[in-house]
């Protein structure tokens, strides 16, 4: 999930909001058509969006200002394995 702040890793509880890593949104800031889904996330402010082709899937997250940083992790085999990697301003 992406987040903005302190990073969470735990959901947290549905009823509890901020207890985790969570978000609440809504339907209206939501899109969905044939391979493209988009959502805004209300209490990040952030901007997801998903498709697919027929091999890959692609995530786009847009965050609020223009200091943000992005950490990602891709799962492969341990034989090609690499570490997270940062993007960004430092």
């Amino acid at each position: 999930m992406p987040t903005t702040g302190p990073l969470r890793l735990n959901p947290g509880a549905a009823n509890a909001l901020g207890s985790g890593y969570r978000s609440r949104f809504s339907h209206e800031r939501e899109e969905a058509h044939p391979g493209y889904y988009a959502v805004t996330l209300d209490d990040y402010r952030i901007r997801a969006e998903l498709t697919a082709s027929e091999r890959v899937g692609f995530h786009r997250y847009t965050f609020p200002g223009a200091t943000m940083r992005a950490s990602f992790s891709i799962s492969q085999p341990a034989s090609t394995a690499t570490p997270a990697r940062s993007c960004g301003p430092p």
